[in-house]
Formats: C-alpha cells, sequence, structure tokens
C-alpha cells in the first residue's frame, strides 16, 4: 500500500494485525473453493457426496475470518459507534471515552476467543 510522504510507516503492531486481516481474506476465498467443489461434486453431472462435513467447516471457518477482521477494523476506526452525546464535549474527553470502549472491545473479543477455544476443545476431545 503506497503512503504519503509525511504519513508514517506501519508499525509491527498494524503490520500484524494487516496479516490477520489478509488471511482473514484467504480463508475466504478458500471457504468459496470449498463451497463450489463440494456443489460440483454433488451435481447431477458427477453425482458424488460432495466434500464430508462442509457445512460445519464453511460455518466455523466463516466465523474464523469474521473474526480475523475485526482487529483491521478496530485499528481503522471502520466500526459503527454513535457519537451524539460526545461530539460537544472535549477532544480530551472525546479520547478518554474512546480509550474506555476499546478496552471494553478488547474484553469482548478476548471472551469470545476464549469461548472459541473452549469449544474447539470440547468439540476435538482434547
Amino acid at each position: 500500500m503506497a503512503r504519503d510522504r509525511g504519513e508514517a510507516a506501519p508499525s509491527a503492531f498494524e503490520r500484524v494485525v494487516q496479516g490477520v486481516a489478509l488471511l482473514g481474506g484467504v480463508l475466504l476465498i478458500t471457504l468459496s473453493l470449498t463451497v463450489v467443489i463440494s456443489v460440483t461434486l454433488r451435481s447431477d453431472l458427477v453425482g458424488s457426496a460432495g466434500i464430508p462435513g462442509d457445512f460445519e467447516l464453511v460455518q466455523m471457518a466463516t466465523a474464523l475470518a469474521a473474526f480475523c477482521f475485526l482487529p483491521w477494523c478496530q485499528l481503522r476506526r471502520g466500526n459503527i459507534f454513535v457519537d451524539t452525546f460526545t461530539l460537544k464535549l472535549p477532544e480530551r474527553w472525546q479520547r478518554r471515552i474512546d480509550a474506555v470502549w476499546d478496552i471494553v472491545y478488547a474484553l469482548v473479543m478476548a471472551l469470545i476467543a476464549w469461548r472459541l477455544a473452549v469449544g474447539a476443545r470440547a468439540a476435538f476431545g482434547t
């Protein structure tokens, strides 16, 4: 991605977040190909059973891909929020409120990641 002269190079954290988002994109492309292959195998022309477990695989991997995009969206302030009540506050207070919500967001994402890990362990019986 080309940068303006006044724009700083991305930090290591930004590069990791961007890499995770790209990984999510690759995962979505792979899922699309999986669906196409499975549907083609199930067609009357081929008559096969399709890819075993493809529904579950696509469901879980789609959730994972969406989860991969969330850090990039948060880093770029792309999430939808309502600032009607805070627009008239001083910028200092707005930044503090944003920081509080960033912490809440991080805690919710950590909770989701933890529960996904618990569910995955239970699914694989380990």
